[in-house]
């Protein structure tokens, strides 16, 4: 009987340790602070090893006692060590729901949708101790949700390797592996922010996908008065902005702030001192159709270099300095079409 070390930090490695242990031996190792350690512990009891630090000299004395054929890494959070990949008697892989070598990164949930519009593509590559350089071994597109957030394309992806497990491991342990060689790609970094400050020289598909790429995680910020407010919802529109970036109207009763190219409407907020309120209540709190002048949210720094940063990164991938007002056009038409 083959046995598998499966490194996971999220649902979808212990989904994969769920579908194979009745024919297969497995350790599971996950951090502590994984926030699916409780919901699996009871399933794996001692197959399950929660560890603190991945140098420590415990756990790769766990790790050579066991003596894996497969080491399979799986939405990992942390660089697997060299010496603990070459325990792997047969083959050490990591599974990556993004397509290699396009979009090499530690976050591939947060890239994905700011990056992909219909699909993203599930790889499954040698693992090394560089991130996502191994040759590709098994690659399959998955079709990305309308208007899916960073939450559900994690959730969607563990019921993807719930129902494709035994696809995984036949490729594993098929003795005539097709093997990709993976040509040079471009790596995106895993956000270290905790926030995002808007600059308002984004365009609206941009801070769209940007909402909905942080969710829970990482705040998308912007100030209005003496408020600092966090966009929560929002829903990029087929239509040009008509005042200055970040100028905000009441459009049929609906808050619409303006972006560089289009108009986005804003659903749901976070505002300080009055917490999360929809849209209808933002407009109640503040009456802003009743101000003498245009009320807008400004940037609430005045030099942002993260999101600048991410900015430029999303512009390289599609090649689109001129072009991108074209592309965002042509992303909020497919969305409402």
């Amino acid at each position: 009987m083959y046995k598998y070390i499966i490194y996971s930090s999220y649902s979808a490695g212990f989904e994969f340790a769920c579908k194979i242990r009745k024919k297969r031996e497995i350790l599971i190792l996950s951090p502590c602070n994984s926030p699916f350690k409780q919901l699996y512990k009871h399933k794996f009891k001692d197959k399950l090893y929660l560890f603190s630090d991945i140098k420590d000299p415990t756990l790769w004395g766990t790790i050579n006692a066991f003596q894996p054929d497969f080491i399979v890494s799986c939405v990992f959070s942390e660089k697997i060590p060299n010496e603990h990949i070459q325990q792997a008697k047969i083959l050490a892989v990591n599974i990556h729901p993004s397509a290699l070598p396009e979009i090499r990164t530690g976050d591939s949930s947060f890239w994905n949708i700011l990056l992909e519009s219909e699909t993203y593509t599930v790889t499954m590559h040698k693992l090394t101790e560089h991130w996502d350089s191994g040759d590709i071994i098994f690659s399959d597109k998955r079709k990305l949700q309308s208007y899916a957030t960073k939450s559900s394309m994690i959730d969607d992806f563990r019921y993807y390797m719930r129902d494709n497990a035994d696809r995984f491991q036949a490729a594993l342990e098929s003795k005539n592996r097709k093997i990709i060689f993976q040509t040079n790609g471009k790596y995106y970094p895993k956000p270290k922010t905790k926030h995002f400050y808007l600059n308002l020289d984004e365009s609206a598909i941009f801070i769209d996908r940007l909402i909905r790429a942080c969710n829970d995680e990482i705040s998308v910020i912007v100030r209005f008065k003496e408020y600092q407010v966090i966009l929560l919802e929002s829903i990029a529109l087929p239509k040009t902005s008509t005042k200055p970036p970040g100028f905000i109207e009441i459009i049929d009763n609906k808050l619409i702030l303006n972006t560089v190219d289009y108009k986005l409407q804003i659903n749901v907020l976070h505002v300080e001192s009055y917490g999360y309120i929809s849209a209808d209540r933002f407009i109640s709190i503040f009456d802003t159709s009743m101000s003498p002048v245009s009320p807008r949210f400004e940037p609430n720094l005045p030099n942002n270099i993260s999101i600048k940063k991410i900015y430029k990164l999303y512009q390289d991938h599609f090649s689109l300095k001129e072009n991108l007002r074209e592309y965002s056009r042509n992303c909020v038409n497919a969305k409402l079409n």
